[in-house]
């Protein structure tokens, strides 16, 4: 009776399994996350890969980060990708394992490096998109303005609008080259403030988390240590010249 149960319940898992696990990330996160990108961008296609290595089904959607996030907290998303992992997100969502780490800093326009070099950080009215995280910014104290997506940020910063964009260097000169604006204006302002890493996400009230998370883990451990996620946005980004 024992096996009869185990079986019974495999077959149920199995069956759940069976249907293509929704996953949706957002729009404005070149090179990890555009649908004008092959495959969807680097991070997307590193979530497939995790999940093909799992033996899991799947379909991607773009959706703007604040809706993805909302609509995969109400289970109409089964998965959503990538985050950084806070204490405000823990509340309602459990974390995979690392996909990839990134570098959190201020970049501003050349031209006014040496002005705002001599500025405290605080003092600066910096840029992020809505639905990024902002735990960086509540660490050093820093002043946001939260636009619905990163193209309005480098609009604002390069009609001065901002004194800066908080974010990683290479994404907002990735998004610039896009907007087809003058990507060598845009460098680093003072150190690194973070380097943090970024992680799938699926909601504490989803019926199979128990069973998905060890299964998605078991397969992020295994894809990098074949190779790591550095050498993957390498070979990712060399296929785009």
């Amino acid at each position: 009776m024992s096996k009869l149960i185990w079986l019974l319940g495999w077959a149920l898992l199995s069956s759940a399994f069976a249907q293509p696990l929704k996953l949706t990330t957002g729009n404005d996160f070149p090179p990890y996350s555009d649908p004008r990108l092959p495959q969807g961008g680097f991070a997307s296609a590193l979530v497939q890969q995790v999940l093909d290595q799992a033996g899991l089904n799947h379909q991607l959607a773009f959706n703007s980060w604040t809706r993805g996030y909302q609509l995969t907290s109400r289970l109409e998303y089964d998965l959503t990708f990538p985050y950084v992992r806070t204490q405000e997100r823990e509340q309602d969502f459990a974390f995979s394992l690392a996909l990839f780490d990134l570098a959190t800093s201020i970049v501003v326009l050349d031209q006014q490096l040496a002005i705002l070099s001599a500025k405290q950080p605080q003092g600066l009215t910096l840029c992020r998109p809505e639905g990024y995280s902002t735990s960086v910014a509540e660490l050093h104290g820093l002043k946001l303005v939260q636009p619905l997506n990163l193209e309005a940020c480098l609009q604002m910063l390069y009609h001065q609008r901002v004194d800066g964009i908080l974010l990683t260097p290479s994404i907002a000169i990735f998004s610039a080259m896009q907007m087809g604006l003058d990507w060598s204006k845009l460098v680093q302002l003072g150190p690194t403030l973070a380097n943090e890493s970024l992680h799938l996400m699926i909601s504490h009230k989803h019926p199979e988390l128990e069973q998905l998370l060890p299964k998605i883990n078991d397969a992020i451990s295994h894809l990098l240590a074949e190779s790591s996620s550095d050498e993957r946005l390498k070979l990712y980004l060399s296929q785009l010249n």
